[in-house]
C-alpha cells in the first residue's frame, strides 16, 4: 500500500500534524523509497511482502496445525491475485478507460498498470511503460466524505504540506472553480484531480517529472528528415 501521507492532513488526521506544521515536504517523499523507473517485477515484490508480513503476524502464536495451513493457504492465494491485477493497456478498448483513471495513459503504447487491492476506500494504480514506473494514481473514493470535504478544502490539504502550487487547472472560462491543482519538486509531479463529478472520486498523481520532460522534447524536436526511419524516431512509434 503506498499510503499518501500529506492526505492525512486533508482528511483532518492527526498522523500528518508534524507535515503540517513544516509546509515544505517534498513530493517525492510520497512515493515511500519507491524510485521511477521500478519494474513490475519490483512492485509486485513490494506487495508480495506486505501480505507476508500481514499473515505472519496472524499466524504468530497459533498452534493448531489446521488453522495454519488454512491461514497459509489464503496468504497464497492473496499472493497468486497479485499478477492477475497486472493488466496491459493495449488493444482497441479497455474498462479502464472509462474509468476513475481514464486520460492517465495511452492505450497501445507499451503501457500496463498493476491495480492494487482498495484499502479503506482508496486503490492505487502503477503505471507502467515498458516494464518502467512512470505514474502512480492514488484514486480516493469519496462516499460520505464528499459531504464534508469540498476539492478546495482537499487542495488546502495539501497547500499546507507542499506549499503553494505551482498551477491550477479550472472548469470554465471564469475560472471558478478549481479542478486541479500541481505541484512539482523537480523529480516529482503531484496532480491533485478532482473527478467527483462523475467518479465520487479525488485523484493525487505521482509522475516522473523526467519522463515528462523527454516526453516534451520528444514534441518540440523539429523533423530533421523526411524518411520512414526519422519519423519513427522523433515519433516514438514501433517500426
Amino acid at each position: 500500500m503506498l499510503a499518501i501521507g500529506a492526505l492525512a492532513a486533508c482528511f483532518g488526521t492527526p498522523e500528518a500534524s508534524a507535515k503540517v506544521r513544516a509546509g515544505t515536504a517534498r513530493v517525492s517523499s510520497e512515493l515511500k523509497g519507491l524510485k521511477w523507473g521500478a519494474t513490475v517485477t519490483g512492485i509486485l515484490a513490494r506487495y508480495q511482502g506486505q501480505i507476508e508480513a500481514s499473515y505472519a503476524k496472524r499466524l504468530a502464536g497459533i498452534s493448531d496445525p489446521l488453522t495454519m495451513d488454512r491461514i497459509r493457504r489464503d496468504r497464497d492465494d492473496e499472493i497468486a491475485l497479485l499478477a492477475k491485477r497486472v493488466v496491459k493497456l493495449d488493444g482497441a478498448r479497455t474498462r479502464y478507460a472509462v474509468s476513475a483513471i481514464e486520460g492517465e495513459f495511452r492505450l497501445n503504447n507499451g503501457e500496463e498498470v498493476f491495480v492494487a487491492p482498495v484499502i479503506e476506500a482508496t486503490q492505487n494504480y502503477f503505471l507502467f511503460r515498458h516494464q518502467a514506473l512512470f505514474k502512480v494514481v492514488v484514486v480516493h473514493r469519496l462516499g460520505e466524505r464528499a459531504k464534508r470535504l469540498a476539492f478546495t478544502e482537499f487542495i488546502d490539504g495539501l497547500k499546507r504540506v507542499y506549499g503553494k502550487p505551482r498551477q491550477f487547472e479550472y472548469a470554465g472560462a471564469d475560472e471558478s472553480e478549481i479542478t486541479a491543482a500541481e505541484w512539482s519538486d523537480g523529480a516529482t509531479r503531484l496532480i491533485a484531480r478532482d473527478k467527483s463529478d462523475v467518479f465520487l472520486a479525488y485523484l493525487v498523481v505521482l509522475a516522473d517529472e523526467r519522463e515528462r520532460a523527454a516526453s516534451l522534447g520528444r514534441e518540440a524536436a523539429p523533423a530533421a528528415s523526411t524518411t520512414d526511419d526519422a519519423y519513427d524516431e522523433l515519433s516514438g512509434k514501433k517500426r
